[in-house]
């Protein structure tokens, strides 16, 4: 999920049929490629998409 990359921390809750992704790039600038498509609730920079090049530290949270 995040081609090999170190430092990134992916996390996915199903409750109650709500499905949530938390994803998280603790270290440098890395491509994180997810196979899934839904809305960024939570981002602590202007994510739009799910996919792509995360910043160090940047953080979304994802319902499907």
């Amino acid at each position: 999920m995040t081609d090999g990359r170190e430092g990134c921390y992916i996390y996915r809750r199903i409750s109650e049929g709500e499905e949530i992704w938390v994803i998280c790039n603790f270290e440098k600038e890395n491509r994180i490629q997810l196979a899934i498509q839904g809305e960024v609730l939570l981002s602590n920079s202007d994510r739009k998409e799910i996919s792509g090049v995360y910043a160090p530290y940047e953080c979304a949270v994802i319902r499907r």
